[in-house]
């Protein structure tokens, strides 16, 4: 009699273990098929991020439109070697190698890099192009007629003068203290000189307009307009203008001034003789 009530415990407490391990399989199989309901609803979102975060990314990547071909900013093209002004500071310069920058230098002093002169220059001077005051293009503007891409004389100020491309005027610019604009050689000049060609032109009432002998700059003499080079530094020249000094120009580094072809050249095609550099 006691084995079988012993048999009969043995046979529940088997009976509640084996249910009791079917419930947990159940339990466990739920949980398994709510998580993997889980994970295909999230799918699409995770999918739909990468597909936003790799467009994201080609979109950082993808290069803005640029007509400079590659060349670094501030150059002109992967093809010219040459110096060209800072886009946003006057005062540097930059040397470029085939759309490369090289190195940049500062004009000394108080002086601005000129892209029509290719040096620095004084501010406000007649090589000065970027204190110039921009205008707004008007297309076959009149004023440009005698040189469609160049100087032209502004018709109502004799102090200044018109530069124009294609017929359209791009900026306004002054000339030089007590210079006026010359319509016979397309520049600032002597203002006892040019006083006679202004007619309808106002000359300002600052500008000095006398007939008394000229005086003449010691390293202009015998120079009536052009470049001469400094006899003391063989890497600066002056701008003559009648005999007058309108500017006392540097060259750029690893430059210096070359007498027969009258502009900056490399230092070793100049023979500076005794002269310092500086």
């Amino acid at each position: 009699m006691i084995h079988y009530k012993c048999l009969v415990i043995l046979v529940l407490s088997i009976s509640a273990a084996m249910s009791q391990r079917s419930l947990y399989q159940q339990n466990s199989y739920e949980d398994l098929r709510r998580q993997q309901q889980q994970q295909t609803r999230a799918a699409p979102s995770q999918q739909q991020k990468s597909l936003s975060d790799a467009t994201q990314q080609h979109q950082q990547q993808r290069p803005a439109f640029d007509d400079t071909f590659g060349a670094d900013l501030g150059c002109k093209d992967p093809w010219t070697t040459e110096w060209t002004r800072d886009l946003t500071d006057c005062t540097k310069v930059h040397f470029c190698i085939q759309g490369k920058k090289q190195w940049t230098i500062n004009c000394n002093d108080t002086r601005i890099w000129s892209n029509v002169g290719h040096a620095c220059v004084e501010p406000m001077s007649q090589w000065d192009d970027c204190n110039q005051v921009m205008t707004t293009p008007t297309l076959n503007d009149h004023r440009c007629s005698s040189e469609p891409s160049g100087l032209n004389p502004d018709p109502n100020n004799c102090a200044q003068f018109l530069s124009c491309v294609n017929m359209t005027v791009v900026a306004t610019m002054e000339c030089p203290t007590n210079t006026l604009f010359s319509t016979t050689n397309n520049t600032c000049e002597l203002s006892f000189v040019v006083a006679s060609e202004c007619r309808e032109r106002s000359i300002p009432g600052h500008i000095i307009v006398t007939t008394a002998s000229p005086i003449v700059d010691k390293p202009c003499e015998g120079t009536s307009n052009g470049d001469v080079g400094d006899p003391g530094q063989c890497a600066r020249f002056y701008k003559c203008n009648y005999g007058r000094i309108v500017a006392r120009i540097r060259c750029p580094a690893n430059s210096a001034f070359n007498e027969e072809k009258k502009k900056c050249d490399w230092r070793q095609n100049v023979d500076c003789g005794d002269r310092p550099m500086f």
